[in-house]
This record gives structure tokens, sequence and C-alpha cells, in this order.
């Protein structure tokens, strides 16, 4: 009988998991897509209306992450599965941190600039997914803010300017790099780990 009790309540415990996480996913999803409406309008306004040199590819990055996103919340609507979900989500958010970073690269942001971008997706995986795959993200995040920081320092790519009128001579000097690298290793593992613990007291 106590089996069958255990048998028996792990179907609705899957079923409450998938109505718990589906309608967080989907607003998360609604907000990410305004925003990024509002972010290319203000990219077009500022290339044709300002005359700021901004590369097309912004733009295009800007609409593939819009389609991607649309995709993504396609999906999750017609899967019954929430490990599946969970996967599509991980996935989903290693495209989109890719995209962000050459978003941020094309428009010249870098260093302790560009890590608070990469802020909001780590506190939003790890609030999402499970602590196995936040973990992951986070660690992908890291990847993601340092090679470009590292190709800059090493001068085997040129950060642009565009954005980046600030004096970019720190970050070719080598005692701030590896410091303000550390600190930014902090805070994204911080941030992970608490988004992550304070998911699991809610649930």
């Amino acid at each position: 009988m106590q089996r069958l009790g255990q048998k028996g309540s792990s179907i609705p415990e899957q079923e409450f998991e998938r109505s718990d996480i589906v309608p967080r996913i989907r607003q998360g999803t609604k907000i990410r897509m305004i925003a990024l409406i509002i972010f290319f309008s203000i990219v077009c306004f500022a290339k044709w209306g300002l005359g700021l040199p901004l590369p097309n590819n912004i733009l295009v990055l800007t609409i593939v992450w819009l389609v991607a996103g649309g995709l993504y919340g396609f999906l999750v609507r017609r899967e019954a599965k929430v490990k599946s979900i969970r996967t599509m989500y991980s996935r989903y958010f290693l495209l989109e941190m890719l995209i962000l970073t050459f978003i941020l690269y094309f428009l010249g942001l870098g260093g302790w600039m560009g890590a608070i971008f990469y802020i909001f997706p780590i506190i939003y995986a790890n609030t999402i997914l499970h602590k196995k795959e936040g973990r992951i993200i986070t660690l992908v995040a890291v990847l993601f803010y340092l090679l470009p920081v590292f190709l800059d320092y090493y001068q085997v790519v040129s950060r642009r300017r565009i954005l980046a009128t600030f004096d970019l001579g720190p970050y070719h000097d080598t005692a701030f790099v590896p410091i303000t690298n550390l600190i930014v290793l902090w805070v994204f593992l911080f941030v992970g780990y608490t988004s992550s613990v304070f998911a699991e007291m809610v649930r």
C-alpha cells in the first residue's frame, strides 16, 4: 500500500511541476520578447535617427534572438514532459548567451559592463532549471564572458569602440585583467549559487 501511494503520488507531483514551470517560462519568454523588441527599436533609432555607426550584425542577431525565442515558446506549449522542457530550456540558454556575447562585442561593451548582462540569464537559469543544469549555464556564462576578454587582452581581436567611449587601456593591463576577472567570476558563481538555493527553498 505504501508503494502504491508513493507511485501514485509521483504523477500529481510531476503535473504540479509542469504547471509551475511552464507559466514561469511563458512569462519570462514574454518579458524577453518585449525587451528585445524595445532593444531592436532603440538600435534602429540610434543607427538611422542619431547616425551612430552601429553594424547591421546587431539587428540581424536581435532578429535571430526573437525568432529563437518565439520558436522555443511554441515548442514549450506543445511539450508535455518536464524533463524535455528543461532540456530545451538549457539549450536555448546556451544559444541566448552566445547571441548576447556577439551583440556585446559589436556594441563594444566588454569587461564589467558586459558582465552585467550575463547576470540575468544566470539568475533565471538557476531559478528554473535543476542545480546541475544551472551550474552548467553559469560555467558557460563565465566562458562566454572570459573568451572575448582574453582575446582582446592578447590582441587576437580588437574591441569595437562604438559605445565604449571610455579608456580601454586597463583591459590590456597585466594586473587589472586578472583581478577584475576573478571578481566577475566570483559574482557569477555567487549569483548562480544563491539563485539555485533560493529556488530550492521556494519549491
